[in-house]
């Protein structure tokens, strides 16, 4: 074994470590799936199967969220196409599960530890501070949490990463090719995610903003990451001439545009009149009870037990810029701290607070502040620094351990209700194997169950798990008290467990309560009702 292979076998030894942590329990932890994760797994899915989404589109470059249980439907919501396709690939080999349609987001949580270690290779001189990196971004809670659910907010981090490594390497190298590299990657990138809409073009400016400050001249230079990103962009552009409402529909969604109008600016946008309120939520983002002790306001997001990084980070982060800043002649100083600030950046336009998903552009930099941090203090000359130093980098793995006890026991339960009140595992269990005893005619979905808020999705997607695309075939949504005399007798209908309509529907004396559904705590989640005298 020679020296130079070292490093590369403890990154390997890292990612392996990490793949074991991030894969373990990947189907029970989170509880139940989301509403996001049935929209791309299904839309996923259908993908695999035909090529197509639930809409008919062939190969789509943006999936419109149509209900699926509704003929000609019409929807606002477009998502990014990134993980459906990586989900509708991993569904080519694999059967459909909560473990399989969250494996890519786990990948992708791997690739980013690999990444950021190969990053800090370039950056620091010492192999523990690669090592350090990958452990801390590994086990950064917000990074944790976000690589194990089937939805696209990690997407965007890889790219980021990426990015960083081409243009670090380029001012080691000055081998303008990187910059192309470096641009194409946001250019893929701005596929991942929606706050990669804003993220990644304001990266190219950062781009030729850093080239500009290292004194870089050369035309080629400076055109070369604005050619990368232009590439995979012309695919936006040409798909917004051909799918206007998709562009129109996003930005009046996110309040950026009128929605009444054809692009006329929305009251959303910061001006004069909101720029107080704006910078107020930037500097939240910056709050070190959001960074490292609470995490973002969303419980499916947040343990809200923790932070987006570990306790140690506290330290680490202030040290780090302060280093950063004391060497801000050098460009990679300025990249990182310039990254860093502008982290938020997304999440501040369209005005949301302590909204962890939207920020995750803030790892890669934090997670390199932090390595400078407890770089500077261990070559402090005080012992005291030193041991501090030591102190803190063996507190990361003990605070990950109280934070992943807490994630595997409080948290699944406190988190059940939020990815889903209704508890559409058991219902679907129930109505699978009632058919199977006896036919049922008919299922009949409440519009009151929230179900309206993702669609049928939640259900196509228990029907796709047990292989009954026959029983979704059958399933409708309920019309109302006024029509259960008229359901074939033997059908199913679900209600919600305060479900306003499901008293009446009782009251016609031509349907009865077949199954109470009850959540962890006990209480009635869903009651299913079965029609017929």
């Amino acid at each position: 074994m020679t020296m130079r292979s070292r490093p590369w076998l403890l990154c390997a030894l890292i990612a392996v470590l990490t793949a074991t942590l991030y894969f373990r329990a990947l189907d029970e932890i989170p509880p139940h799936v989301s509403g996001d994760e049935v929209k791309f797994a299904t839309q996923a899915a259908a993908l695999a199967s035909s090529g197509r989404d639930l809409n008919g589109q062939r190969l789509p470059l943006f999936l419109t969220m149509t209900d699926p249980l509704i003929s000609n439907n019409s929807t606002n919501v477009w998502f990014q196409p990134m993980l459906f396709y990586l989900i509708a690939l991993t569904l080519k080999v694999a059967p459909l599960t909560e473990w399989s349609i969250r494996l890519p987001s786990a990948l992708i949580g791997v690739l980013d530890v690999v990444l950021v270690f190969v990053l800090a290779r370039r950056l620091f001189a010492k192999v523990w501070q690669a090592a350090l990196a990958a452990t801390l971004l590994a086990l950064a809670p917000a990074h944790f949490i976000m690589s194990r659910v089937a939805a696209d907010y990690i997407c965007s981090v890889p790219f980021t990463l990426a990015w960083l490594l081409c243009l670090v390497t380029f001012f080691q190298r000055r081998d303008v090719r990187l910059l192309f590299v470096a641009g194409l990657l946001l250019g893929a990138g701005f596929y991942s995610y929606i706050a990669a809409w804003v993220m990644m073009p304001l990266y190219v400016l950062l781009t030729v903003a850093v080239i500009w400050m290292a004194g870089e001249r050369r035309i080629a230079a400076i055109l070369a990451p604005v050619a990368g990103f232009a590439l995979p962009l012309s695919l936006f552009v040409l798909w917004s001439i051909n799918h206007p409402a998709m562009l129109h529909d996003t930005l009046a969604r996110y309040a950026l545009i009128d929605p009444q109008g054809p692009f006329g600016l929305s009251a959303g946008l910061p001006r004069s009149s909101n720029a107080v309120s704006r910078l107020s939520v930037y500097w939240d983002y910056f709050n070190p009870a959001y960074l490292f002790l609470a995490g973002g306001a969303n419980l499916m997001d947040s343990t809200r037990r923790a932070g987006l990084f570990l306790l140690p980070a506290m330290a680490f982060v202030p040290c780090g810029v302060v280093a950063l800043w004391t060497r801000r002649s050098e460009i990679s100083s300025r990249l990182i701290l310039l990254g860093f600030v502008t982290a938020p950046v997304a999440a501040t336009l369209l005005n949301e607070r302590y909204c962890a998903d939207r920020e995750l552009f803030v790892l890669p930099f934090a997670t390199v502040i932090c390595v400078e941090g407890a770089a500077s203090l261990m070559a402090d000359r005080r012992t005291a620094a030193r041991a501090l130093a030591m102190a803190l980098c063996l507190a990361v793995p003990l605070h990950f351990a109280v934070f992943y006890r807490d994630y595997t026991t409080d948290y699944r339960a406190r988190v059940v209700g939020w990815f889903d009140p209704f508890e559409t595992s058991q219902v679907a269990e129930y109505v699978v194997s009632r058919d199977s005893a006896e036919p049922v005619p008919a299922v009949y979905l409440s519009t009151n169950m929230e179900y309206m808020n993702v669609g049928g999705y939640r259900w196509r997607f228990q029907m796709l798990k047990h292989s009954r695309l026959d029983l979704w075939a059958r399933t409708r949504y309920f019309a109302g008290p006024d029509s259960v005399s008229q359901l074939p007798a033997g059908s199913v209908i679900v209600f919600g467990g305060k479900d306003p309509l499901l008293e009446p529907s009782l009251e016609t004396g031509q349907s009865r309560i077949a199954k109470i559904v009850t959540d962890p705590s006990g209480g009635r989640a869903v009651v299913i009702v079965r029609a017929g005298p």
